[in-house]
């Protein structure tokens, strides 16, 4: 039996839609992305495909977030990084950009809390919120 198990508490801060322009997105929030693709750029998928992306996207990991961090107090160090930043989120999203926070919780991670107060924040820095909870996929292999 094979147990395929998500190990870690992440979150990332991404950008990602056809009008996304990567560069502008690093220029306006003064943050490097972690990973970042341009319209048109050359992409592989997990099969190994290659196509040309109709995306652009923009992806930034939590800077110093360790494994063991909840996804709450993730979301809550996004707010402080991202505070400072309102003007040029509000630059992005009248360009037509949504953001959101991508949060994958680690295997049995069952349920999340998220305090009024900061999705209350979120809404107003015009940040998505996505959650994703795993279980462990088990597949039975025969010999």
């Amino acid at each position: 039996m094979n147990v395929s198990a998500r190990v870690a508490n992440s979150t990332q801060l991404v950008f990602c839609k056809e009008n996304v322009n990567p560069d502008l997105v690093t220029r306006l929030l003064d943050l490097a992305p972690s990973n970042s693709v341009k319209v048109g750029d050359p992409a592989q998928n997990e099969n190994g495909h290659r196509y040309s992306s109709h995306l652009g996207i923009w992806k930034l990991d939590l800077p110093n977030a360790t494994p063991d961090d909840p996804v709450e107090d993730q979301i809550g160090k996004w707010i402080e990084l991202l505070q400072p930043r309102l003007k040029a989120l509000r630059q992005l999203k009248e360009l037509g950009y949504s953001p959101y926070l991508d949060c994958m919780a680690k295997t049995r991670s069952l349920s999340l809390c998220i305090e009024p107060e900061l999705l209350q924040q979120l809404g107003e820095l015009n940040i998505a919120l996505s959650i994703w909870l795993y279980e462990p996929s088990v597949m039975a292999t025969t010999s």
